[in-house]
């Protein structure tokens, strides 16, 4: 995973289109290496339900959308109709 993104991102910088083959290593600057290292800490974490823990659990069922956002409800509503 790593070495496919440190690939794709210098392949994007230089403009070129090019497969990561079977080995192939790609260098990278140190900035771009900790960007990723804070992209991964934002990895998403898939929990099964029937396994969920359960602070997440109680978590989500205490979870309240701030009112900021109430405008958005009516989307939703419209959405259904």
């Amino acid at each position: 995973m790593i070495r496919l993104y440190l690939f794709l991102s210098g392949a994007a910088r230089a403009g070129r289109d090019h497969q990561l083959r079977p080995g192939e290593r790609v260098f990278v600057s140190a900035r771009e290496y900790e960007e990723l290292q804070r992209l991964r800490a934002f990895e998403r974490r898939v929990h099964r339900i029937k396994d969920l823990p359960p602070e997440i659990a109680e978590a989500i069922q205490g979870a309240k959308m701030n009112p900021a956002h109430d405008h958005l409800n009516s989307l939703l509503d419209e959405s259904q109709k």
